[in-house]
């Protein structure tokens, strides 16, 4: 065991037996001018670092990295709620790359001494921020420059025909409609649909992902529903689930079958490959003549 490594472990050590997340103990590490060992748990920055071609730095990754291939073998380190502290420690990361919502794990790693960098990710332009933020932490700006000027113009502004309005389901269990996670105002989701011209039927909610009902979701009245899965479905359960929104008998999307369900790796993820869903939602909303 290194030196380095064993200040580590003993900090994790003091950090979990005193139930605390910072120890007088961890003295920070002198920041990396050139990071050489990342580590990022949220699948959509892996993807931005090997956007960045930067993928030769990265040593650990979440357990739910999917994307891209050469990714996939690296060492797993857990997810938002229960990272692996002692993998993350014997791989003497010197900078891990975080979404805000990791800020707990962010304390434990400033605790064990391990710079930390956190990067927005909820809508189309906090996307472009962490780009040009990772870029200029390992100065290739260029790169990140050059990539964000043409994810930019693959979601650029493109108005349909006609103004659709549009029910996204983001998260549901498969059998019923109760319950659904639908996207709101603020999300990238609600971004894409403005930038073709849709209407998003749930674009006053309170919340970022408003919990929907089925009486909710029939009073909104949508013209297409599309239901957002992390995984292509099967035949068998793309069917399935257009058998769920049934019950809404007289909504128009239900009486013009306009519904749809979109499905990959990539779908649920504030992400570079965004300009699929993109594309794959405005051909949707096409075909349903809007």
């Amino acid at each position: 065991m290194t030196a380095r490594r064993a200040l580590a472990a003993a900090a994790l050590a003091l950090t979990v037996a005193a139930g605390c997340v910072r120890s007088p103990e961890a003295a920070p590490r002198e920041r990396a001018v050139d990071p050489q060992r990342v580590i990022a748990l949220a699948p959509s920055v892996v993807e931005l670092l090997y956007v960045l071609e930067l993928g030769d730095r990265v040593v650990g990754v979440g357990n739910y990295c999917r994307y891209p291939p050469q990714a996939t073998g690296k060492p797993k380190l857990g997810g938002l709620f229960d990272p692996h502290l002692e993998e993350i420690t014997r791989l003497e990361p010197d900078l891990a790359i975080l979404l805000p919502s990791e800020e707990r794990l962010e304390a434990h790693l400033e605790a064990l001494g391990i710079e930390v960098l956190t990067v927005p990710a909820e809508s189309l332009d906090d996307i472009a921020a962490a780009t040009l933020i990772i870029a200029r932490r390992f100065s290739v700006d260029e790169r990140g420059e050059t990539f964000v000027r043409g994810w930019r113009d693959s979601v650029a502004p493109r108005p349909l025909s006609r103004r659709p309005r549009v029910l996204l389901a983001v998260s549901r269990q498969q059998g019923t409609v109760a319950d659904t996670l639908s996207a709101g105002p603020g999300t990238f989701y609600h971004e894409l649909l403005e930038r073709m011209g849709a209407v998003n039927v749930f674009a006053d909610a309170g919340s970022l992902y408003p919990q929907v009902s089925l009486e909710e979701a029939m009073q909104r009245l949508p013209e297409a529903i599309i239901d957002l899965r992390g995984e292509e479905p099967s035949a068998e359960l793309g069917s399935a689930l257009r058998a769920d929104w049934a019950p809404l008998e007289g909504v128009p999307a239900i009486e013009r079958d306009c519904y749809a369900v979109i499905g990959g790796d990539y779908v649920l993820l504030p992400g570079p490959r965004l300009p699929e869903l993109y594309r794959r939602m405005r051909s949707v909303l096409e075909e349903c003549g809007f």
